[in-house]
């Protein structure tokens, strides 16, 4: 009788939103806001000090001067500019590809999360409105956030990353559903391919995804278990490993040449300058060389660099000090090596050196960083997800970013299309932009940001509950999908705190679009057991009862 009277008010309540059209119209509505937002910066593309190592090897490449890596950055985001440029004819093309690709990646988090919803028992009509309209809340957080409009406003990776960590994400639940859900052999192998290759993509975007490839990875490794037929358990880990073989050795075809691969280590000594001081230093004999080994004089370098960047430490509040002046500013680096006489094989041993040492002799010190670090990210700020708009300066914006894009020789072509660009930059037409803010979309982020640690706390606790028992089997599924959405985000965080440091706004608003896609499938998994009452023990016969049913499933309800 209970099951009767649920479907009779699930039919009564159809009427009010037939096939559908109403999500299909919010999220509409969420999208035109989005462009809404977007428009109202200026369309000429910014840049900042990153920006020349993007944009260098493309102009290059297109003026036929071959693919050159350019202070230590990837191929894939100068290879996807250069064929902007190409196919463009301006820098105005970059803004308004990004800005699509944007707009595209809106579409997508609410496919990947409508595809996740496949693997949910049906539920009540009010349980499905209650998520539908938890759903929209972040995913307007992610699409109408200006710090998200205003990367995509800028020359460098994150102007297009969300697009590919949401086309990532949802090839990575509709792998889950291919392989485990309906057992299809093309849509797994397909997918899973996919799943990893674009994995990898972010990778080469951002190199703080790199445990996120390895996520991505042991996922399709757990395809291999199980009842099913060989080629549907190894064929998208097949799949996926000559995705990735594809794009690894795609920037040799294309004539990518590397540098001497210096960003990374120095990256390494600057943010663990502290821990690496508290280490001993090797002993080198008078009169000999030094073939890259960091001494007594590497590290009363380093403490000099440290001492001013610790007077004053910028943003970095959980780091304790501006590792950027020991990077860029301080001059450390070139002045160890000319005092060393090293070149930039011993300079890089040296610094993984120090870097390594300081995991041996002084583990606790790194464990308090990396600590430090992680607490940045289980505690977020309301502005990690969205934050009032404020005015953009465009003559402050262009004024800062121009010493940084030095003049070049180039074929006539390029050097037009650039000169026009550095023109633009020096007399901008305009003053002052004012992207859209919704101070209720402010608050609603500080609710999130409060609750967001105990969300996947409630989470994890209701999904080991769920393993250990024998009801509930149909919520697994749905579960580990959310685990592995959910590992992409902490893939990305465990980089960023093992190298860098979480205090950069800029890398933690780039993980946003992925961790509000897992926050709107862990409520609403949660949801489904709120209303489900005794879920664990009827589900199974409530969803035999709705695949047997031939009503439609309207779009609210899914």
């Amino acid at each position: 009788m209970r099951l009767f009277y649920t479907m009779v008010r699930r039919e009564r309540l159809n009427p009010l939103f037939p096939s559908g059209l109403f999500p299909l119209c919010a999220v509409i509505g969420v999208m035109i806001g989005g462009l809404i937002v977007r428009l109202w910066l200026p369309i000429v593309p910014l840049s900042d000090g990153d920006t020349w190592g993007y944009l260098r090897p493309a102009l290059h490449w297109l003026s036929g001067l071959g693919f050159q890596q350019t202070y230590g950055r990837d191929w894939l985001y100068p290879a996807l500019l250069a064929g902007i440029l190409k196919i463009g004819g301006d820098f105005h093309a970059i803004t308004y590809v990004q800005r699509f690709l944007g707009l595209a990646g809106i579409l997508i988090f609410w496919a990947a999360w409508r595809s996740w919803l496949r693997l949910l028992p049906v539920q009540g009509p009010i349980g499905h409105r209650i998520r539908f309209v938890v759903a929209l809340l972040l995913l307007a957080l992610y699409a109408l956030s200006p710090q998200q409009a205003l990367l995509e406003n800028t020359i460098r990776p994150e102007g297009m990353l969300a697009f590919f960590e949401m086309v990532y994400l949802y090839c990575l639940v509709s792998f889950f559903i291919a392989r485990w859900k309906l057992r299809r052999t093309g849509s797994a192998i397909a997918f899973g391919a996919a799943t990893l290759g674009l994995s990898y993509a972010v990778l080469l975007l951002k190199p703080s995804w790199g445990f996120a490839l390895g996520f991505s990875f042991l996922c399709l490794v757990a395809g291999g278990f199980g009842q099913a037929t060989r080629l549907i358990r190894f064929g998208p880990l097949f799949g996926g490993v000559i995705a990735f073989v594809i794009l690894f050795f795609l920037p040799k075809s294309l004539g990518f040449q590397k540098d001497a691969q210096l960003f990374l280590p120095c990256t390494l000594v600057s943010i663990h300058a502290e821990q690496i001081l508290e280490t001993r230093p090797d002993v080198i004999l008078p009169g000999a060389h030094n073939p890259g080994v960091p001494d007594a004089e590497f590290y009363e370098e380093l403490a000099k660099a440290l001492r001013p960047a610790k007077e004053n430490p910028g943003h970095y509040n959980a780091l304790g000090f501006d590792i950027d002046y020991i990077q860029y500013r301080s001059g450390f680096f070139s002045s160890i090596t000319g005092k060393e006489g090293w070149n930039d094989r011993e300079l890089a041993i040296a610094c993984y050196s120090a870097y390594f040492r300081a995991w041996l002799q002084t583990p606790s010190s790194m464990f308090q960083k990396l600590g430090r670090q992680l607490s940045v990210f289980l505690f977020p700020r309301a502005g990690d997800f969205y934050t009032t708009a404020k005015s953009v300066d465009l003559h402050h914006e262009l004024a800062t970013g121009r010493p940084f894009l030095p003049e070049d020789q180039l074929s006539p072509d390029m050097q037009k299309i650039y000169q026009s660009y550095l023109q633009i930059l020096d007399r901008p037409e305009g003053s002052l932009s004012h992207p859209l803010g919704l101070p209720i979309l402010a608050r609603l982020a500080s609710y999130l940001a409060w609750i967001s640690f105990w969300l996947q706390a409630v989470f994890f606790a209701v999904m080991i509950a769920i393993c250990l028992s024998r009801k509930g089997r149909t919520l697994r599924l749905a579960g580990f999908a959310i685990v592995a959405v959910l590992s992409a985000t902490y893939g990305n965080v465990l980089t960023i705190a093992f190298v860098h440091s979480l205090d950069v706004v800029r890398y933690r608003v780039s993980y946003a679009p992925g961790f509000l896609l897992g926050l709107a499938m862990i409520v609403s998994y949660l949801l489904v057991l709120a209303f489900g009452g005794s879920i664990l023990g009827e589900q199974n016969g409530e969803s035999k009862i709705a695949e047997t049913s031939s009503a439609p499933v309207s779009g609210w309800r899914r």
